[in-house]
């Protein structure tokens, strides 16, 4: 019995991730999300000053708000060595990046609109130079 317990133990332990490098990479990752949640925030807030870029403005801030979270809890991991630390990082970067895909439709939706948009325009401007230029 003894013996089945310590092959067991010695299969879990082998198991087992090495998290040291993860740790020593948690700081720098931490602190570069960090910068780049704020730059979101920034961006999203500037996207906000007009009415069109508000639906892309709003859900870039509340993603930027998560990618802090995220480092926080990877920065966290690198000091505590949490494993609580390193699941709320994840997760809180799973919701940004959620956040990002959404974004991504949102965008893309909107630059078919323009494409939409300035096609109908430059028709009709060319439409109505056409007939001008037939009644010369």
């Amino acid at each position: 019995m003894d013996q089945e317990l310590t092959n067991q133990n010695q299969e879990e332990a082998a198991n087992r991730i090495n998290l040291g490098p993860i740790r020593a990479q948690s700081t720098s990752l931490g602190s570069d999300m960090g910068l780049v949640g704020i730059f979101l925030i920034i961006f999203g807030a500037l996207s906000c000053l007009s009415i069109i870029g508000a639906v892309i403005g709003i859900p870039i801030i509340i993603g930027g708000i998560r990618l802090r979270e995220s480092a926080e809890g990877f920065k966290g991991f690198a000091t505590q060595g949490s494993d609580h630390m390193l699941f709320k990082a994840v997760e809180a970067l799973s919701k940004s990046m959620n956040l990002f895909k959404i974004i991504a439709i949102i965008y893309l939706v909107i630059i078919v609109l323009m494409i939409i948009f300035y096609i109908a325009f430059f028709a009709t401007m060319f439409s109505a130079i056409m007939n001008n230029a037939g009644s010369f």
